[in-house]
Order: structure tokens, then sequence, then C-alpha cells
């Protein structure tokens, strides 16, 4: 695999990673299970009736510096 290939490929990672827990929130929500989620600083637990309970405030995000890897031959 050249490493163009695996670069494009680490990119995507994390779109992947979204649309994978999407899909879960979904079949939890139809299976009529709760979702416990985070929004805007909130940790949230949705009942199956659509209700949204705030559960706790989230301490502040911390920022970290990419590190980027390079291939090497």
């Amino acid at each position: 695999m050249t490493p163009q290939k695996l670069a494009a490929i680490e990119r995507s990672i994390p779109a992947h990673a979204v649309m994978a827990l999407r899909a879960a929130q979904r079949r939890a929500k139809a299976s009529g299970a709760e979702v416990v989620f985070a929004d805007d600083g909130v940790l949230y637990r949705l009942a199956p009736t659509g209700e949204r309970i705030a559960l706790k405030t989230l301490p502040p995000r911390v920022r970290v510096k990419s590190r980027i890897k390079h291939a090497t031959s």
C-alpha cells in the first residue's frame, strides 16, 4: 500500500466513526433503549419518550496538538 493510499484511509477514519456512532444511536432509539450523549458541555440521557434529561455538566475540553506520523522506508 502506498503512503498516499494509507494517508487517505487514515483521513477517512473520523467520518466513519461518526457514521458508526449515529447508526448505533438510531438502533438504540429504535429498540427503546436510552441513549447517553454530550452536547455543548452537558451530559444528557435521551429517554425512549424523547425526553432529554441533563445528567451533569462536563469539564471543559482539553485540546491536544495532533502529531503527524511519517511513514519510513
